[in-house]
């Protein structure tokens, strides 16, 4: 992969030469990226401390060519660097954990123990589901009302991790795209999951709008509300459905 600097408008911290205790197989795996665990060591006070870490790459996925995956880091990677918020997962920096005749270049950000909400509810049946809610609510709040406005893209259960203190996070930035100012490519504003879209993101046609064009504030919201579902019962939206059939239902 190419030196990142020239294509950035915001710092970002290479920090690949302190991390280390890097899991020999990604704990968790998807159908688009790998993610280890690791170590971060900084210095506070003279003393060196670890921070264990999660190291995710994207992984080339058909359809998607090796230019198109390195900008699709790339615009995550602009996006996320960007922002700060109790309700976001933080972003540390980038880190090469590759070979030299193989860039492994990932995204770093806290490891976090409680996994997703999915996860975090079947843990703690008894958790406050609406403060939940709401942390995520305000996580949404905080990218609608940046200027410019900011789409995420892809709201659900899965997206959103929980830290140690039970506090909502909202990550993967990987379809965020900026309302006004940006439009992502026709590959990416087509993509998501189903169950959690909106109708005028799933038939941008039948609303008179492009597929770049749906992609809104209040497609977000809409999202929001199927993860509330989510969330509160404990189940995905359409649940016993096919995706053909929770398709034709939304």
């Amino acid at each position: 992969m190419e030196s990142l600097g020239s294509y950035m408008n915001v710092a970002v911290l290479d920090i690949t030469d302190q991390i280390e205790h890097i899991a020999e197989s990604p704990l968790i795996c998807t159908a688009s990226s790998d993610t280890w665990q690791g170590y971060y060591f900084v210095r506070e006070g003279g003393r060196r401390r670890g921070v264990k870490v999660a190291l995710k790459h994207l992984r080339w996925v058909t359809g998607l060519d090796a230019s198109k995956l390195q900008k699709r880091f790339i615009r995550e990677l602009q996006i996320w660097a960007a922002l700060d918020h109790p309700n976001i997962l933080p972003f540390y920096g980038t880190a090469n954990i590759g070979s030299f005749e193989a860039a492994r270049v990932c995204f770093v950000s806290p490891w976090m123990p409680n996994g997703s909400v999915v996860e975090y509810i079947r843990e703690h049946r008894d958790v406050n589901r609406e403060r939940l809610l709401c942390g995520i609510a305000r996580g949404m709040r905080y990218l609608h009302e940046s200027n410019p406005s900011l789409v995420h893209g892809d709201i659900k259960g899965n997206n959103i991790l929980v830290d140690n203190i039970g506090r909502p996070l909202l990550c993967d930035f990987g379809l965020a795209a900026y309302e006004e100012l940006e439009r992502a490519t026709t590959t990416l504003a087509y993509h998501g999951t189903m169950r959690w879209m909106a109708p005028e993101r799933l038939s941008p046609d039948a609303f008179g709008l492009t597929i770049s064009k749906a992609r809104t504030i209040a497609a977000d919201v809409f999202s929001f509300g199927s993860t509330a579902y989510e969330i509160l019962s404990g189940r995905i939206p359409f649940h016993g459905s096919s995706d053909i059939q929770a398709t034709m239902a939304i």
